[in-house]
Parts: structure tokens; C-alpha cells; sequence
């Protein structure tokens, strides 16, 4: 999973349909503990989020690690 996207109904719209609302951005990496010497034992990891607001005009808040 690499993002997540809420969305809302705007009736109000020419053509009513859902709209995005708000984007998380994930970004993951896997992490070697290095106790066996090779890649077998890497372990999936959340390295950032990121925060897109879309309503409107997008609003990008600092990512977070």
C-alpha cells in the first residue's frame, strides 16, 4: 500500500460525484537486523508519511518520519 485517498459527495458540483479530500503518501523500506548475514531476515518497515490536503487547492503538509 503506497497511499490512501478520502474522498466526500459533492452534490453541489456540475455533475455530482466524490471528490478527494485528503491523500496519505507511505513509503516503506525493509530494514536487515543483520543477524543472519543475509537478506531473508528483513523486516517491512514505515519510513514516512506524507499528508496531502485536496480540497480545493492541494495543501502539502512536512512529511513525517
Amino acid at each position: 500500500m503506497t497511499a490512501i485517498t478520502t474522498y466526500a459527495w459533492n452534490a453541489a458540483a456540475s455533475t455530482p460525484a466524490f471528490e478527494p479530500v485528503d491523500v496519505w503518501s507511505l513509503k516503506q523500506l525493509y530494514l536487515d537486523p543483520g543477524d543472519t548475514g543475509d537478506s531473508t531476515d528483513e523486516s517491512l518497515w514505515l519510513d514516512e508519511i506524507r499528508h496531502t490536503g485536496k480540497r480545493g487547492t492541494d495543501l502539502a503538509r512536512p512529511s513525517r518520519t
